[in-house]
């Protein structure tokens, strides 16, 4: 064994060489394929799944016509119509499914944990349920333009202003002047004019208040805000007004993170707003997944219900104070009597219509009426009336009515503004020359286009009347669709009392027999007036006559009866009317000829049984069509109900 120099053993050293393996690419090509592959499928996922962060231009998605128009949002609902274009993702078309994810802190995410598995069908985000955020549907009337900015002052279009916040003002286009009536005071203005007038006496302002252009007429928020309980916030790039009424009510959550809100209800739509933690926002609709939300600084849109906080509700509050609406009364339920005048010599029949067993409380006699379309009446009246009514502790209400001139148009006459004036004037120098105490105004033909005109006069013949010491009543038609436009809201705000003329439930040229004032019929005019007038200023009015149905063959024809004459009618015909429980009055007929005569009688029973009404609902009062219609006994019966 060989030996090393220092005399030890040792071993043969042999160098090992471990043979190099031949690499293969192939390999290394399949690790960086499948690299590649999931980065690629990453990507295709998160293209196809995960939030887009492209952003929405508001100039786009509000409709502007004009550089100085302002997006208007009155109680989270957008006055207008959101563009459509651009935004036609997966996800984002009515019917179609919405692959969502979860968000982030500050960015939606695709695999946080939260997303939602794929092909769950979205509850939002169709173009129709972006109306649900307050938006108008497609096909909506609404147009461009309900506000604009001039010099920093924002205006609401007249409609807006009137549909949505207040329908109080009055626009006069021909003669150029917008009013308002508060419960106190006449506010006038000129268009094109930073002055005004209140009650007649001259205010300026710092800007123009009423203006018209782009075909609409616009009124500055500001003066607005003086009358009409509302509070705004105007914001720019593009230009925004946020605006919510005195008492609106609304569902409202802090942001938990921040979040984008979104064209439509889906992570493929394009982003409105980065929206941060802590931002209120008002819900508007919970679609499961997301909601629709409407941000304090005006944008319009969808978040994911992740990133909201706890709903409540939230409620605006008043700015102004309450109004105080004065009224007249008579102490106690009272009875009227309208008074058939027909000319001046009429009024000497008064001592016959006055008999000696009881008479109503007030006469109202038909002596004024509209003569013209600007506002002139005719005047029957007569001071000797006046005096003798008095003298028997009977007040007196005159009628002013619009139906006896036929050529009289109420729309010129209410909505003219210098018309108007007239009107008010006309009638209030007519009750200080005649001495009367109050005014029945007895409106029957007003076309729905002068309700405006008509709501006003109501408002500012009763301020007049209130500077005078005149009671103001105003007669109605039974509610109906058809006749709402009356306004009778208005008129329980302005005037002492509104009548309700329960009868004519068939009429002449109705089609159909029946009775003229049956007591459900009665019982609905007054259930039904009740919605909008508090009881102790309705005035149930009845009927002193009712009607004779002639039915031969197919023709329908029919008499009016007084009460007195109705009797008589009973015997000469030798009837024997039975009582209907249901209608709450008697029925008769006989056959003479081909002809079959029908009768629904009015007396004292049925009377009474409408009567009780007034005790029943705590009503202000009856009136009766018409004196001279009755026996004098009815009175003593009326006066029973009078408490």
């Amino acid at each position: 064994m060989p030996r090393s120099q220092n005399g030890l053993n040792t071993v043969p050293i042999r160098k090992h060489y471990r043979k190099r393996k031949k690499r293969n690419p192939a390999g290394k090509i399949f690790v960086v394929c499948v690299l590649l592959i999931a980065v690629l499928g990453g990507a295709i996922y998160l293209k196809k799944y995960g939030p887009t962060r492209e952003k929405a231009s508001l100039d786009a998605y509000y409709t502007y016509s004009h550089e100085d128009e302002a997006a208007l949002i009155i109680n989270d609902e957008y006055i207008g119509e959101l563009q459509k274009e651009g935004d036609t993702q997966s996800g984002e078309a009515a019917g179609e499914e919405s692959k969502e994810t979860s968000e982030g802190s500050g960015e939606e995410s695709a695999a946080d944990g939260e997303s939602e598995a794929a092909g769950e069908e979205s509850e939002a985000g169709s173009e129709g349920e972006a109306g649900d955020s307050g938006t108008t549907e497609a096909g909506s009337e609404a147009e461009s333009g309900e506000a604009i900015v001039r010099g920093g002052t924002l205006y609401i279009a007249r409609d807006s202003l009137k549909s949505k916040i207040d329908d109080g003002y009055v626009f006069d286009d021909e003669e150029q002047v917008m009013r308002y009536a508060t419960d106190q005071s006449l506010v006038s203005v000129p268009y094109g004019e930073a002055s005004y007038t209140i009650d007649g006496n001259s205010q300026s302002g710092d800007y123009v208040i009423v203006f018209s252009e782009y075909e609409k007429v616009y009124v500055a928020a500001d003066f607005a805000n003086q009358y009409s309980d509302f509070t705004y916030q105007l914001f720019e790039e593009p230009y925004r007004a946020v605006l919510y009424t005195a008492g609106f009510e609304h569902d409202t959550a802090q942001l938990k993170k921040n979040t984008a809100i979104r064209r439509l209800g889906g992570p493929k739509s394009k982003v409105l707003k980065n929206a941060k933690r802590g931002e209120t926002v008002s819900v508007t609709k919970n679609h499961g997944n997301w909601s629709n939300v409407v941000s304090e600084d005006g944008v319009i849109g969808f978040i994911k219900n992740s990133s909201l906080g706890e709903v409540t509700k939230q409620k605006q509050e008043a700015a102004l104070p309450e109004r105080t609406y004065n009224h007249k009364t008579m102490g106690r339920a009272f009875s009227l009597g309208w008074h058939i005048i027909t000319f001046v010599d009429s009024n000497a029949g008064l001592s016959r219509v006055l008999g000696s067993e009881g008479t109503p409380d007030v006469m109202s006699p038909t002596w004024y009426r509209l003569s013209d379309s600007e506002g002139s009446i005719s005047d029957i009246s007569s001071s000797d009336y006046v005096k003798t009514c008095h003298d028997r502790g009977i007040q007196v209400w005159p009628v002013v009515s619009d139906f006896e001139n036929e050529g009289v148009d109420d729309e010129t006459v209410l909505n003219r503004t210098s018309h108007r004036d007239r009107l008010v004037k006309s009638l209030i120098k007519a009750a200080s020359k005649s001495g009367i105490d109050g005014l029945n105004v007895d409106f029957e033909k007003v076309p729905i286009e002068a309700k405006d005109g008509f709501a006003q006069f109501i408002r500012e013949l009763s301020l007049e009347c209130e500077l005078n010491d005149l009671f103001l009543s105003v007669d109605n038609y039974i509610p109906a669709s058809y006749n709402l436009y009356y306004n009778r809201s208005v008129q329980n705000d302005y005037a002492d009392y509104v009548v309700v003329m329960a009868y004519d439930e068939h009429h002449k040229g109705g089609g159909e027999a029946g009775s003229n004032a049956s007591l459900p019929f009665v019982q609905q005019a007054v259930e039904g007036t009740l919605e909008e007038v508090v009881p102790e200023r309705l005035v149930l009015g009845m009927p002193f006559f009712c009607r004779e149905w002639i039915q031969e063959g197919d023709a329908l024809s029919s008499m009016e009866y007084s009460l007195l004459q109705t009797s008589t009618y009973i015997k000469q015909h030798h009837l024997k009317p039975k009582w209907d429980e249901a209608l709450g009055q008697k029925y008769a007929e006989y056959t003479e000829g081909d002809a079959t005569h029908m009768i629904w009688i009015e007396d004292k029973k049925s009377l009474e049984k409408k009567l009780a009404l007034i005790n029943q609902y705590q009503l202000g009062g009856c009136a009766f069509w018409a004196m001279g219609f009755e026996p004098e006994s009815i009175w003593s019966v009326v006066s029973g109900y009078m408490k």
